[in-house]
């Protein structure tokens, strides 16, 4: 296993080995030794303490962002759903526009059919009128077609309210 190690990882682990081995006896007599071992453990605990304040950061913001995140959603969410309840809400109305529109046409039809009746029927009846003979038929046809076309109006007047 060792020959797969590259060398330089090699003589990393002799340095490690070399000072796992040495003798603390020395650092016991040496006060230079023993302040750097202590500034050596303060280092170490300060960036100790910094990563876990950094990773204590960046857990905050993950949370912070994971929640600002699921408010978006739930928002995106309500949103679509009033969409869709709108677009119910105007296909519905559309369809009642249609059916109105479709009612609208027949009564046009209606009115335009009893406007030609009543045109033709004063037609004639002014005709009788103005001729020699039969003047109160002629008459008649002539109220006939007026009342035909007051109610012309109120067919086309009742379509109108209804829509």
């Amino acid at each position: 296993m060792a020959e797969a190690m590259p060398p330089e990882r090699r003589g990393a682990d002799r340095i490690i080995a070399k000072w796992i081995s040495l003798d603390t006896s020395v650092y016991i007599t040496t006060p230079e030794l023993i302040e750097a071992l202590k500034d050596s453990a303060r280092i170490g605990q300060e960036s100790l303490d910094e990563v876990v304040a950094l990773n204590q950061q960046q857990a905050a913001r993950e949370q912070t962002r994971i929640r600002e995140l699921h408010a978006y959603r739930l928002a995106t969410t309500r949103t679509l759903g009033e969409k869709d309840t709108e677009i119910t809400r105007l296909q519905k109305d559309l369809e009642v526009a249609k059916a109105q529109i479709r009612e609208l046409g027949q009564h046009t039809a209606t009115a335009f059919i009893l406007s030609c009746l009543v045109l033709v029927l004063i037609a004639i009846g002014v005709n009788i009128l103005t001729g020699d003979d039969n003047q109160a038929i002629g008459g008649v046809v002539v109220i006939i077609g007026l009342g035909l076309q007051v109610a012309t109006y109120f067919v086309t007047k009742r379509a109108k309210d209804t829509v």
